[in-house]
């Protein structure tokens, strides 16, 4: 029963880490420069798997009812199945890739950058089938508007990682970790 309450406040916490950084944006075009990927690869080098997968499940769903904390202060579930509704709901993979398969600053920042390419690629193709717009032209945009900046959000997430983990690990051990 600890360990359960352990695991929701974690992952409530992440879920809250998310639903401050995400709303914040840069409208660029009719694609909003947010921090909700750096958001999504932070939690998911610092935490395990099931804690930051479920807390971009709960961001989403807190999303989806309506709280505004999509990017610019947007919710409800016409926000999901808009446009950049493929970005979103592209997150718990992210969160998955870099999760399972970082760890350390090279590997995060490796996998950080295979996890945004795969976040556009899957934001690309609903944005063209929301939209009616050709896929590869949506993804060229995207990867071209956004693609320096969020190599750069990829990278800050590793390096910020990289000196939280170990003050999270050393205050975790003195009062127990979350198993996977």
């Amino acid at each position: 029963m600890r360990a359960k309450i352990k695991y929701m406040c974690y992952v409530a916490l992440a879920a809250a880490i998310l639903c401050v950084l995400a709303p914040w944006s840069i409208p660029i075009g009719g694609l909003p420069l947010t921090l909700s990927l750096f958001a999504v690869l932070l939690i998911s080098y610092i935490l395990p798997l099931r804690v930051s997968l479920g807390a971009v499940l709960v961001y989403i769903a807190l999303g989806a009812v309506g709280m505004p904390v999509f990017a610019g202060f947007v919710g409800g579930f016409q926000a999901i199945v808009g446009p950049t509704g493929g970005f979103i709901l592209a997150y718990p993979l992210v969160a998955i890739v870099a999760s399972k398969l970082g760890g350390g600053l090279k590997k995060n920042c490796a996998f950080g950058v295979i996890s945004t390419i795969l976040c556009y690629f899957i934001g690309s193709l609903w944005l063209s089938f929301t939209t009616d717009a050709e896929f590869l032209p949506s993804l060229g945009t995207v990867a071209v508007s956004y693609g320096i900046f969020d190599m750069i959000k990829a990278v800050s997430a590793s390096l910020l990682a990289e000196a939280i983990k170990p003050r999270l690990n050393k205050f975790t051990e003195r009062r127990g970790h979350i198993h996977e």
